[in-house]
């Protein structure tokens, strides 16, 4: 099968840092954006309004922080598990296709709008490791 895309663009960035400049164009959604204000909104009421006794609250962010480090790196382990099985299993026509295919929204091959989008989540897993 004859593919319309240039084979030069498979390889197009050379490191980490031109995929993540890439990938960073690719937005969350509004209702993601949306859940995320809400919780932190609902954290802060509960932190600076609810709870008055500063030694509780400190327990408490001790231990939601470790909660938090162990489901970042657990969760990492099985999306990289993952990302490899797919990565691996997927035929190679496949992912031609999808380098042939763009996607219109941010203008980019579907192949590498779903590997930057891995890349994204994999990057902000090991930031909220790095911070908890």
């Amino acid at each position: 099968m004859k593919y319309k895309f240039n084979p030069n663009e498979l390889t197009e960035e050379k490191s980490l840092w031109d995929i993540y400049k890439k990938a960073f164009i690719i937005f969350p959604s509004k209702l993601q954006i949306a859940i995320v204000f809400t919780v932190v909104i609902l954290l802060g009421i509960n932190a600076f309004v609810l709870e008055t006794n500063i030694a509780t609250l400190l327990s408490d962010v001790r231990g939601w922080a470790s909660f938090g480090f162990h489901f970042a790196i657990t969760t990492l382990g099985f999306l990289i598990a993952g990302f490899t099985i797919f990565a691996t299993l997927t035929k190679p026509d496949m992912m031609l296709a999808m380098m042939d295919h763009t996607k219109r929204e941010y203008n980019l091959p579907t192949l590498k709008y779903n590997f930057f989008v891995f890349i994204k989540v994999f990057i902000s897993y090991i930031f909220f490791a790095v911070v908890y």
